[in-house]
């Protein structure tokens, strides 16, 4: 059962890093994109839009309101 949670807390921790990845990743782009365009707004809503999924889904764990909360997870 050890093994099993090291195992669970390793990808947890795996996925956490590839989050924020795709976060400092968005950043990026959403910097590039409003310095270079003359007219960024569509690019960055759009950025904005998929940093924001990335919060709610990960950070502030969505999915559980369509849980049951017998599942545990």
């Amino acid at each position: 059962m050890n093994n099993s949670l090291e195992h669970l807390r390793a990808k947890k921790m795996r996925v956490g890093w590839l989050v924020g990845v795709a976060l400092a990743v968005a950043t990026v782009v959403e910097y590039y994109v409003a310095v270079s365009l003359a007219r960024p707004l569509v690019p960055l809503a759009i950025v904005a839009l998929i940093k924001a999924w990335f919060i709610v889904v990960y950070f502030m764990h969505i999915k559980q309101l369509w849980t049951s909360e017998e599942g545990g997870h």
